[in-house]
Protein backbone atom coordinates (compact mmCIF):
# COMPACT_ATOMS: atom_id res chain seq x y z
CA UNK A 1 0.00 0.00 0.00
CA UNK A 2 0.97 3.65 -0.21
CA UNK A 3 1.07 5.42 3.13
CA UNK A 4 2.73 8.53 4.55
CA UNK A 5 6.14 7.14 5.47
CA UNK A 6 8.01 3.96 6.56
CA UNK A 7 6.41 3.96 10.01
CA UNK A 8 2.88 4.80 11.15
CA UNK A 9 1.58 8.31 11.34
CA UNK A 10 -1.48 10.48 11.25
CA UNK A 11 -1.46 14.25 10.99
CA UNK A 12 -1.27 15.81 14.44
CA UNK A 13 -0.20 12.69 16.37
CA UNK A 14 2.62 10.19 16.59
CA UNK A 15 1.80 6.79 18.09
CA UNK A 16 4.51 4.20 18.81
CA UNK A 17 6.92 4.14 15.87
CA UNK A 18 7.92 0.59 14.94
CA UNK A 19 11.55 -0.29 15.77
CA UNK A 20 14.20 2.01 14.43
CA UNK A 21 11.70 3.63 12.08
CA UNK A 22 10.22 5.52 15.03
CA UNK A 23 13.04 8.05 15.30
CA UNK A 24 13.15 8.69 11.57
CA UNK A 25 9.39 8.90 11.54
CA UNK A 26 9.37 11.72 14.07
CA UNK A 27 11.53 13.85 11.78
CA UNK A 28 9.45 13.06 8.70
CA UNK A 29 6.23 13.69 10.60
CA UNK A 30 7.21 17.24 11.37
CA UNK A 31 7.61 17.98 7.66
CA UNK A 32 4.39 16.19 6.78
CA UNK A 33 2.46 18.07 9.44
CA UNK A 34 3.71 21.46 8.23
CA UNK A 35 2.83 20.57 4.66
CA UNK A 36 -0.63 19.36 5.64
CA UNK A 37 -1.37 22.42 7.73
CA UNK A 38 -0.19 24.71 4.96
CA UNK A 39 -2.62 23.06 2.55
CA UNK A 40 -5.47 22.91 5.04
CA UNK A 41 -5.38 19.09 4.98
CA UNK A 42 -6.72 16.99 7.85
CA UNK A 43 -5.86 13.55 6.47
CA UNK A 44 -2.71 11.55 5.92
CA UNK A 45 -1.75 11.14 2.25
CA UNK A 46 -0.25 8.31 0.23
CA UNK A 47 3.39 9.35 0.00
CA UNK A 48 5.47 6.36 1.13
CA UNK A 49 5.49 2.58 1.32
CA UNK A 50 4.20 0.75 4.40
CA UNK A 51 4.37 -3.08 4.28
CA UNK A 52 1.38 -3.65 6.55
CA UNK A 53 0.19 -6.83 4.88
CA UNK A 54 -0.55 -8.93 7.97
CA UNK A 55 -1.82 -8.65 11.53
CA UNK A 56 1.76 -9.00 12.78
CA UNK A 57 2.85 -6.02 10.65
CA UNK A 58 -0.30 -3.92 11.07
CA UNK A 59 0.02 -0.12 11.00
CA UNK A 60 -1.61 2.01 13.63
CA UNK A 61 -3.25 2.79 15.81
CA UNK A 62 -6.23 4.33 14.09
CA UNK A 63 -7.68 6.98 16.39
CA UNK A 64 -11.17 8.38 16.63
CA UNK A 65 -12.51 11.09 14.30
CA UNK A 66 -9.55 10.90 11.90
CA UNK A 67 -9.03 10.21 8.19
CA UNK A 68 -6.26 8.11 6.62
CA UNK A 69 -5.44 7.71 2.93
CA UNK A 70 -3.67 4.71 1.38
CA UNK A 71 -3.50 2.60 -1.77
CA UNK A 72 -3.67 -1.08 -2.74
CA UNK A 73 -0.76 -1.51 -5.11
CA UNK A 74 -1.08 -5.10 -6.33
CA UNK A 75 -3.76 -7.74 -6.74
CA UNK A 76 -2.35 -9.62 -3.73
CA UNK A 77 -1.87 -6.55 -1.54
CA UNK A 78 -3.68 -6.53 1.81
CA UNK A 79 -3.48 -3.49 4.07
CA UNK A 80 -3.91 -4.14 7.79
CA UNK A 81 -4.39 -1.45 10.44
CA UNK A 82 -4.93 -1.84 14.15
CA UNK A 83 -6.94 0.16 16.65
CA UNK A 84 -7.91 0.01 20.31
CA UNK A 85 -11.36 0.24 21.83
CA UNK A 86 -10.61 2.10 25.07
CA UNK A 87 -14.07 2.91 26.41
CA UNK A 88 -14.99 1.45 29.79
CA UNK A 89 -17.98 -0.33 28.26
CA UNK A 90 -18.87 -1.76 24.88
CA UNK A 91 -18.79 0.89 22.19
CA UNK A 92 -20.40 1.14 18.77
CA UNK A 93 -17.37 1.55 16.54
CA UNK A 94 -17.86 2.91 13.04
CA UNK A 95 -15.22 3.06 10.30
CA UNK A 96 -16.05 4.30 6.81
CA UNK A 97 -14.14 2.94 3.81
CA UNK A 98 -14.20 5.10 0.68
CA UNK A 99 -12.79 3.91 -2.65
CA UNK A 100 -11.28 7.01 -4.27
CA UNK A 101 -10.32 5.16 -7.45
CA UNK A 102 -7.23 5.54 -9.59
CA UNK A 103 -6.65 1.83 -10.19
CA UNK A 104 -7.15 -0.51 -13.10
CA UNK A 105 -10.43 -0.71 -14.98
CA UNK A 106 -13.15 -2.48 -13.00
CA UNK A 107 -11.20 -2.38 -9.74
CA UNK A 108 -13.02 -2.34 -6.42
CA UNK A 109 -12.10 -3.00 -2.79
CA UNK A 110 -13.47 -4.56 0.40
CA UNK A 111 -12.68 -4.54 4.09
CA UNK A 112 -13.28 -6.37 7.36
CA UNK A 113 -13.00 -5.54 11.04
CA UNK A 114 -11.45 -8.48 12.88
CA UNK A 115 -10.34 -9.46 16.34
CA UNK A 116 -6.79 -10.50 17.21
CA UNK A 117 -7.35 -13.98 15.79
CA UNK A 118 -8.50 -12.60 12.45
CA UNK A 119 -12.16 -13.47 13.07
CA UNK A 120 -14.40 -10.91 11.30
CA UNK A 121 -16.78 -8.86 13.41
CA UNK A 122 -17.98 -6.69 10.50
CA UNK A 123 -17.27 -6.66 6.77
CA UNK A 124 -18.13 -4.96 3.50
CA UNK A 125 -17.38 -5.94 -0.10
CA UNK A 126 -17.68 -4.51 -3.60
CA UNK A 127 -16.85 -0.92 -2.71
CA UNK A 128 -16.50 0.65 -6.15
CA UNK A 129 -14.65 3.87 -7.04
CA UNK A 130 -16.59 6.84 -5.75
CA UNK A 131 -18.49 4.76 -3.18
CA UNK A 132 -18.18 4.70 0.62
CA UNK A 133 -19.36 2.00 3.01
CA UNK A 134 -19.67 2.03 6.79
CA UNK A 135 -18.37 -0.87 8.86
CA UNK A 136 -20.01 -0.84 12.27
CA UNK A 137 -19.83 -3.19 15.24
CA UNK A 138 -20.44 -3.14 18.99
CA UNK A 139 -17.02 -3.95 20.45
CA UNK A 140 -15.65 -4.55 23.91
CA UNK A 141 -12.38 -2.93 25.04
CA UNK A 142 -9.63 -4.78 23.15
CA UNK A 143 -7.23 -4.51 20.21
CA UNK A 144 -8.84 -4.91 16.79
CA UNK A 145 -7.80 -4.82 13.15
CA UNK A 146 -9.07 -3.36 9.88
CA UNK A 147 -8.09 -5.36 6.80
CA UNK A 148 -8.50 -3.74 3.37
CA UNK A 149 -8.24 -5.96 0.30
CA UNK A 150 -8.58 -5.51 -3.48
CA UNK A 151 -11.43 -7.13 -5.39
CA UNK A 152 -11.17 -7.24 -9.16
CA UNK A 153 -8.18 -5.30 -10.43
CA UNK A 154 -5.90 -3.27 -8.19
CA UNK A 155 -4.33 0.12 -7.69
CA UNK A 156 -7.32 1.92 -6.16
CA UNK A 157 -6.61 4.49 -3.49
CA UNK A 158 -8.93 4.67 -0.51
CA UNK A 159 -9.75 6.74 2.52
CA UNK A 160 -10.45 5.40 6.02
CA UNK A 161 -12.53 7.68 8.25
CA UNK A 162 -13.03 6.68 11.87
CA UNK A 163 -15.97 7.58 14.07
CA UNK A 164 -15.54 9.54 17.27
CA UNK A 165 -16.71 6.82 19.67
CA UNK A 166 -14.69 4.06 21.25
CA UNK A 167 -11.24 4.42 19.67
CA UNK A 168 -8.29 5.73 21.65
CA UNK A 169 -4.52 5.44 22.20
CA UNK A 170 -2.86 2.58 24.04
CA UNK A 171 -1.90 4.98 26.82
CA UNK A 172 -5.54 4.93 27.98
CA UNK A 173 -5.39 1.15 28.33
CA UNK A 174 -1.99 1.20 30.03
CA UNK A 175 -3.21 3.83 32.49
CA UNK A 176 -6.25 1.79 33.50
CA UNK A 177 -4.12 -1.33 33.88
CA UNK A 178 -1.63 0.51 36.09
CA UNK A 179 -4.40 1.94 38.26
CA UNK A 180 -6.04 -1.47 38.66
CA UNK A 181 -2.76 -3.11 39.61
CA UNK A 182 -2.05 -0.40 42.17
CA UNK A 183 -5.52 -0.90 43.66
CA UNK A 184 -4.89 -4.67 43.85
CA UNK A 185 -1.61 -4.10 45.68
CA UNK A 186 -3.35 -1.81 48.16
CA UNK A 187 -6.14 -4.32 48.69
CA UNK A 188 -3.62 -7.12 49.16
CA UNK A 189 -1.79 -5.15 51.82
CA UNK A 190 -5.07 -4.42 53.62
CA UNK A 191 -5.92 -8.13 53.60
CA UNK A 192 -2.52 -8.92 55.07
CA UNK A 193 -3.07 -6.48 57.93
CA UNK A 194 -6.54 -7.90 58.58
CA UNK A 195 -5.12 -11.42 58.81
CA UNK A 196 -2.56 -10.25 61.37
CA UNK A 197 -5.33 -8.71 63.46
CA UNK A 198 -7.36 -11.91 63.20
CA UNK A 199 -4.42 -13.96 64.43
CA UNK A 200 -4.11 -11.67 67.43
CA UNK A 201 -7.77 -12.18 68.31
CA UNK A 202 -7.26 -15.96 68.10
CA UNK A 203 -4.50 -15.67 70.68
CA UNK A 204 -6.69 -13.47 72.84
CA UNK A 205 -9.55 -15.97 72.58
CA UNK A 206 -7.30 -18.76 73.77
CA UNK A 207 -6.10 -16.76 76.75
CA UNK A 208 -9.69 -15.80 77.63
CA UNK A 209 -10.57 -19.41 78.32
CA UNK A 210 -8.97 -18.96 81.72
CA UNK A 211 -10.58 -15.59 82.38
CA UNK A 212 -14.01 -14.35 83.38
CA UNK A 213 -17.21 -14.77 81.39
CA UNK A 214 -17.01 -11.11 80.48
CA UNK A 215 -13.45 -11.51 79.16
CA UNK A 216 -14.41 -14.56 77.09
CA UNK A 217 -17.41 -12.75 75.58
CA UNK A 218 -15.29 -9.74 74.65
CA UNK A 219 -12.67 -11.98 73.06
CA UNK A 220 -15.31 -13.78 71.00
CA UNK A 221 -16.75 -10.47 69.77
CA UNK A 222 -13.31 -9.21 68.79
CA UNK A 223 -12.62 -12.47 66.97
CA UNK A 224 -15.88 -12.28 65.01
CA UNK A 225 -15.17 -8.68 64.00
CA UNK A 226 -11.69 -9.64 62.84
CA UNK A 227 -13.05 -12.56 60.82
CA UNK A 228 -15.60 -10.27 59.18
CA UNK A 229 -12.84 -7.79 58.34
CA UNK A 230 -10.74 -10.52 56.70
CA UNK A 231 -13.74 -11.63 54.64
CA UNK A 232 -14.42 -8.05 53.55
CA UNK A 233 -10.80 -7.40 52.59
CA UNK A 234 -10.64 -10.69 50.70
CA UNK A 235 -13.73 -9.68 48.72
CA UNK A 236 -12.19 -6.27 48.02
CA UNK A 237 -9.01 -7.91 46.74
CA UNK A 238 -10.94 -10.18 44.38
CA UNK A 239 -12.81 -7.15 43.03
CA UNK A 240 -9.55 -5.24 42.56
CA UNK A 241 -8.01 -8.15 40.68
CA UNK A 242 -11.12 -8.43 38.50
CA UNK A 243 -10.81 -4.73 37.56
CA UNK A 244 -7.50 -5.52 35.87
CA UNK A 245 -9.53 -7.22 33.16
CA UNK A 246 -9.50 -6.60 30.28
CA UNK A 247 -6.98 -3.76 30.45
CA UNK A 248 -3.93 -5.71 31.58
CA UNK A 249 -4.50 -8.43 28.97
CA UNK A 250 -4.72 -6.14 25.93
CA UNK A 251 -1.50 -6.39 23.87
CA UNK A 252 0.22 -3.31 22.55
Amino acid sequence: MRFPCPGWTRIGSLEEGHGNAGRALARVLALLTLAALAGGASTASAAGYEPNDSIAAAAGPLLGAQSYVAQLETQSDTDVFYFYVTSNREATVGITLEDTGGGSAGAYIGAALTDGLGTPVAATAFVNPGEARLLSAVLRPQKYFLQVTPGAGFGDSYRITTGADGLGPYSAIAGRCAAARAAARTAGAALGRAKVRLQRTVSRLRRARYGSDRARAAARRAHERAKARVDAERTALKAAIARQRPWCSIPQ
